[in-house]
């Protein structure tokens, strides 16, 4: 017979090898982990609300990169339901935008752009919240720029005045973010996405001149990535993607 603690322990460590699993390109594994985490929280009661919340978040995630999108929506839904059944603390209200924040994406998949963008403006108004009552946590400020990107990237060719305001806004939030922390590269790799659908914008109202200009902003992003991370193979392939489309656009 398990002790509280260890218990505890347990199911931390299932939620904790799912995401180690997730991370590095392991989905079975992760998938495994994060349904046993869940087996063992589904005992714990309604004190379990927030864990079971993230692991419903995380396989959710695990799901939509394996393309199993209606079982992915379904975790994500629930994932959902289940931090707002916990509470309005701050906590409760980031589960809950990071679960909708997925699940646009898994609707965007599912070319189901109205539900899509449903999802991300209630992920915007919850990250609104939190962002502005706990201005000293940036992760608040980061995931709300991710929805921005999101939401912009979705409307860019249907509502391109909209999807232009909601990448403004979230590149502005970000240009702040990478100058507060100039040693994260998460903060600088958002940036150059946003640029980026500033630039896909641009091109779908045939602006040439706004896509250079968003495409040498994201350049400038690419090269500070470069500057703190020089061993990252990846953002030397996002800068010479963003240098092409510069070229291509001049």
């Amino acid at each position: 017979c398990l002790t509280n603690g260890e218990f505890s322990k347990i199911k931390i460590d299932r939620t904790f090898t799912g995401e180690v699993d997730r991370l590095t390109a392991r989905p079975k594994e992760a998938e495994a982990s994060y349904r046993t985490a869940l087996t063992l929280l589904d005992g714990l009661g309604d004190d379990a609300r927030l864990d079971r919340a993230r692991a419903r978040s995380n396989l959710g995630l695990v799901l939509k990169d394996e393309n199993r999108l209606a079982d992915a929506r379904a975790a994500l839904t629930a994932a959902a339901a289940e931090a707002r059944a916990a509470g309005d603390a701050a906590d409760a209200r980031w589960q809950v935008a990071r679960a909708l924040l997925n699940l646009g994406s898994v609707l965007r998949l599912a070319n189901e752009p109205g539900p899509a963008d449903a999802a991300y403006r209630e992920a915007e108004a919850l990250l609104d919240g939190l962002a502005a009552e706990h201005p000293d946590k940036p992760r608040f400020r980061r995931e709300l720029a991710k929805v921005l990107v999101n939401r912009g990237n979705l409307l860019a060719r249907g509502d391109a005045a909209t999807a232009a305001a909601s990448l403004v806004r979230a590149r502005d939030l970000l240009a702040r973010l990478a100058a507060d922390v100039p040693k994260n590269p998460e903060f600088r790799l958002d940036l150059a996405n946003a640029c980026n659908g500033l630039a896909s914008v641009a091109f779908a109202r045939q602006n040439p001149a706004d896509a250079e200009r968003w495409l040498s902003a994201a350049a400038d992003a690419g090269r500070g990535l470069l500057a703190t991370h020089p061993d990252v193979p990846a953002y030397h392939a996002g800068l010479g993607m963003d240098l092409g489309n510069l070229g291509r656009v001049r």
